[in-house]
C-alpha cells in the first residue's frame, strides 16, 4: 500500500531563505514512517512495548525543488521489497499541482532493543511492510548504501555535545538530528540536489559529536564521529 499524510511548510521548517531545508525533508520522511505505523496498529509505542524498533540504515533523497513557506504537501511512503536483514522503503513528496519534488530510497532494520540485533520482520511486520511490487518502485538512480569517502583532504569543525534535543522515543539520537549537528557545526542550511547518509553507530546523551569535512567541486562529504573516533554516520551532499 502507499500510506500518505497532508501537510504544509510551517515556520519551524524554513531557512534563512524561507524554504525547507534538506534536515526539514528529512523530517517529514521520517514523520510519514512514524504516522504509517501507527495506522497500521505498530505505533512506536507499541513496538517498543514489545522491545522492537525500526533502524534507519541509509537514506537517499534526491529534490528537485525545495518547498516555500507556506506550500501545502502531500508525503508518501510505500514498502518496496525486502532481504534477510533490512526493509526497503521508498518516499516522495508533492506539491499542490501533484508535482513529485522528492523521492527517496531508504533501508531499515526491524531490531530487538534487549539483544541490539535484527529480529525476524516478515513474521513480526507484515502489516506495516505490506510491499508494493518491484515493478512500482520509484523510478531514480538507485545509489549503493555504502558511500565512498575520499581518502585524504577532511578538516575537523568544532565538536557539537548531545543533549536532549537530539533524542528520539528510542532514546538515541535520531537519524534526522545528525544532519542538524552537521549543519551546526557548519553553520549553515544545507540544500543539496541529492544526500545520501550510511548509519554506522547510535550516539546518545553525553557523547560528542566531531564533524569532519572534505569539499569537492560536485559534492561535500560529512563523517560524524564520537569522542572515542567511532563513525556515527557519513554522509555525501551533490551540490
Amino acid at each position: 500500500m502507499i500510506y500518505s499524510y497532508d501537510t504544509r511548510v510551517g515556520f519551524d521548517k524554513l531557512g534563512p531563505d524561507g524554504r525547507a531545508d534538506i534536515g526539514s525533508i528529512l523530517d517529514y520522511l521520517n514523520e510519514c514512517c512514524f504516522f504509517h505505523g501507527q495506522d497500521v496498529g505498530r505505533g512506536i509505542y507499541d513496538t517498543l512495548a514489545d522491545d522492537r524498533t525500526w533502524m534507519t540504515i541509509s537514506w537517499q533523497v534526491v529534490v528537485d525543488r525545495y518547498p516555500n513557506a507556506f506550500e501545502r504537501l502531500k508525503v508518501s511512503t510505500m514498502g518496496v521489497g525486502c532481504d534477510r536483514l533490512y526493509a526497503h522503503r521508498n518516499h516522495f513528496i508533492t506539491d499542490e499541482s501533484g508535482e513529485m519534488i522528492v523521492k527517496s530510497f531508504s533501508l531499515w532494520t526491524w531490531t530487538n532493543m534487549k539483544t541490539g540485533h535484527p529480529a525476524n520482520l516478515q513474521e513480526e511486520q507484515d502489516a506495516y511492510l505490506d510491499f508494493q511490487p518491484e515493478t512500482e518502485r520509484l523510478e531514480m538512480d538507485y545509489a549503493p548504501r555504502k558511500i565512498r569517502l575520499p581518502k585524504e583532504g577532511f578538516a575537523p569543525l568544532d565538536p557539537i555535545p548531545v543533549t536532549g534535543r537530539f533524542l528520539d522515543a528510542n532514546g538515541h539520537v535520531n537519524n534526522s538530528r545528525f544532519l542538524d549537528v552537521a549543519e551546526e557545526a557548519a553553520g549553515r542550511k544545507f540544500y543539496p540536489q541529492q544526500i545520501r547518509i550510511e548509519y554506522k553507530a547510535q550516539a546518545f546523551v553525553g557523547d560528542v559529536i566531531t564533524t569532519e569535512v572534505c569539499e569537492e567541486p560536485d559534492r561535500d562529504f560529512y563523517v560524524l564521529k564520537n569522542q572515542n573516533g567511532d563513525v556515527c554516520c557519513s554522509m555525501e551532499l551533490l551540490k
